[in-house]
């Protein structure tokens, strides 16, 4: 399940990058994005106990995240639509366990010369948790579908052989909420991360 998501995320990313190339050769204004990060924070999904005393877990915003896409500047502010991939993981001497999620994100940025304010919606598409410890958890858990608000702060430091391109380094806040499936159970899913952006 995990690969066939990574998989899914590829596709996604160098599909993403076609479109931009390809609108970049009709429209100079329209740029793309790539980046990656790490979110952390929400409610304990699960804690493994190790023997020298340490504690490993996996929070419900938990993930390193992959992500790319293309932003659109209008008069006053840019759209940003990013497709991404996020993935934690903890490992057992007997098993381990994972969360995997698909995220799409559409964002309104306001520049103010090099800083970037970022806000908008979150869609996370059918977030699963995977467990293979015995004696802990075996099996899976599926959560529904949902969508959350993002708040980032973007500083952009544009390349200097190449104004058109740049980086952008920031922290975000997310505010979302995960169902398990078929039930009324949920997690927070809120928390903090930081990312490193390319905008081309």
């Amino acid at each position: 399940m995990v690969i066939n998501r990574v998989v899914q995320c590829f596709i996604f990313l160098v599909l993403s990058v076609f479109v931009v190339t390809q609108v970049n050769a009709q429209d100079g204004d329209v740029r793309g994005i790539l980046g990656f990060g790490a979110d952390f924070g929400g409610e304990n999904v699960v804690t493994f106990y190790k023997t020298d005393g340490g504690t490993d877990t996996i929070d419900a915003n938990d993930g390193f995240l992959i992500y790319g896409g293309a932003e659109m500047p209008l008069e006053e502010f840019s759209v940003r639509g990013i497709l991404g991939y996020k993935h934690a993981s903890v490992k057992a001497s007997n098993g381990d366990a994972t969360m995997t999620r698909m995220l799409a994100e559409l964002l309104a940025v306001k520049p103010v010369d090099n800083h970037r304010f970022v806000a908008g919606l979150q869609y996370q598409n059918s977030p699963e948790f995977e467990c293979s410890v015995p004696g802990i958890c075996v099996g899976n858990i599926q959560f529904e579908s949902s969508i959350g608000f993002v708040l980032e702060y973007n500083y952009e430091l544009p390349l200097p052989n190449d104004p058109s391109s740049s980086y952008l380094f920031g922290g975000r806040y997310t505010n979302s909420k995960l169902t398990v499936s078929g039930t009324s159970e949920s997690l927070d899913a809120s928390g903090f991360g930081l990312f490193m952006s390319f905008l081309f």
